[in-house]
């Protein structure tokens, strides 16, 4: 069973654990999904999402797989279309199946660098929270060689996973 700490970044530096999600099933596609809040984090909740995940003890099964593969408040920390294309091509490239990773190895992957304030614990590591300066213009062109279909390998992968959204697709500046 797979594991990963959620917490709440609620400013740079100030973090609140809010509980663990588990996987378990032998396939990325038919894995069950569960979350438990924190002990803690109960004793003086935020109400996340109020009308799907009240903030109570125990442990609770995702079965609402019409919305998705997990609960839509973890579902927002991963990217969007684009950064899931990007990050399917960089799993490639690994010598990973991208339909072999599950959404929990891709929370992992995110780890710290999420679209929102959530975290995921423990992060794959890989390097990639060092601070990088960004060349858009390298970004632009690497994006246009995946949307034409003729990249070999993504340069710069990490740079476009980072930025992450359709934004980095366009070429714009964010």
């Amino acid at each position: 069973m797979k594991k990963l700490e959620v917490r709440l970044v609620q400013q740079p530096g100030q973090e609140r654990v809010v509980g663990q999600l588990a996987e378990a099933g032998p396939r990325p596609a038919s894995r069950q999904i569960y979350r438990e809040y924190d002990p803690a984090f109960l004793r003086d909740p935020l109400w996340l999402s109020p009308f799907k995940l009240p903030p109570q003890p125990g442990l609770i099964e995702h079965r609402d797989r019409d919305f998705g593969p997990i609960f839509g408040l973890f579902d927002d920390s991963l990217p969007d279309g684009w950064g899931l294309l990007l990050m399917d091509r960089f799993f490639a490239q690994q010598g990973l199946v991208p339909e072999e990773v599950s959404v929990l190895d891709r929370l992992a992957f995110l780890g710290t660098r999420t679209m929102g304030a959530l975290t995921h614990h423990p992060p794959a590591q890989d390097g990639a929270d060092r601070q990088v300066r960004l060349d858009l213009h390298a970004m632009a062109r690497a994006s246009q060689e995946v949307i034409q279909g003729t990249a070999k390998e993504v340069l710069p992968l990490p740079q476009l996973l980072r930025a992450g959204g359709a934004q980095a697709a366009r070429g714009r500046r964010c």
